[in-house]
């Protein structure tokens, strides 16, 4: 999995515009980094670490927010890490989250939004997210639904198995709303969890086109493979048959829980 999630970031355009899909067409509004803030009392002194920081829009918004405590992001990414170096009040590393390159007890809050379900080891990964905050520290972690935009997903997947001769592995693992209250109970010392159902909903066969092309590395292809132009063709043909046959909207069912855990 390691190989297949680098592959995924050494560019950050599939996720922003992963990004830009539930920020812009989500039938609900909805804001995942507004959530986390309160459902983790978090406070303006609180020394923070993001943990699978991706564009590092939450650790620029808080500074940007005048936040006072540290702020502090890890990434397997170097691309995400270069992009984010030398942003004013943000300390960004490198490194994993089964082995976070931070001393114990330094943070009173760890964030680790949608990335859990990229790494090999759940469990040690939160275990590491225990041991570097302080007592009385929160750790917040989001993730999807177990079965999230079932219909997208399935298509896109559909079209990988059909024009990739050795599909990879996929960049995701089974870590999702149902079981991550378990895995963190292990851990943590009271865990809470809040659940958010919504839907992706497109008006145009573009909207879904772009959105479809950007989830392709999580259904089993790599970003430079050779038959990705073959696989967005058929996906384009697809997408403007079901355009012309049922007028739109593409609506798909998404959803993710906040799950909090108290050291």
């Amino acid at each position: 999995m390691a190989e297949a999630v680098e592959a995924e970031y050494t560019s950050l355009s599939a996720l922003r515009i992963r990004m830009w899909a539930h920020r812009e067409h989500s039938e609900f509004p909805d804001d995942v980094e507004v959530n986390v803030r309160a459902e983790s009392d978090l406070l303006a002194r609180h020394d923070v670490l993001d943990v699978g920081f991706g564009t590092g829009d939450f650790l620029k918004n808080l500074h940007a927010a005048g936040h006072s405590g540290r702020l502090v992001g890890v990434d397997t990414s170097e691309s995400a890490v270069a992009d984010l170096r030398g942003h004013p009040g943000v300390d960004a590393r490198l490194g994993s989250a089964t082995d976070l390159p931070l001393p114990d007890d330094a943070f009173d809050r760890v964030c680790a939004r949608y990335m859990l379900y990229h790494v090999s080891d759940p469990s040690a990964a939160l275990r590491e997210f225990r041991r570097v905050s302080r007592d009385g520290g929160v750790t917040v972690v989001v993730v999807n639904h177990a079965d999230v935009v079932p219909g997208v997903m399935g298509m896109v997947r559909e079209e990988v198995e059909r024009h990739v001769a050795d599909p990879g592995v996929r960049a995701v693992n089974s870590v999702h709303s149902d079981n991550l209250p378990d895995l963190m109970g292990a851990v943590f010392r009271r865990v809470r969890v809040r659940r958010v159902d919504n839907s992706l909903v497109f008006h145009e066969p573009a909207q879904l086109l772009r959105f479809a092309g950007a989830v392709t590395s999580m259904c089993g292809m790599r970003p430079d493979a050779p038959e990705r132009d073959a696989v967005i063709r058929s996906l384009t043909t697809r997408i403007s048959s079901w355009f012309e046959r049922n007028g739109g909207p593409w609506r798909d069912p998404k959803g993710y829980s906040i799950c909090v855990g108290d050291r």
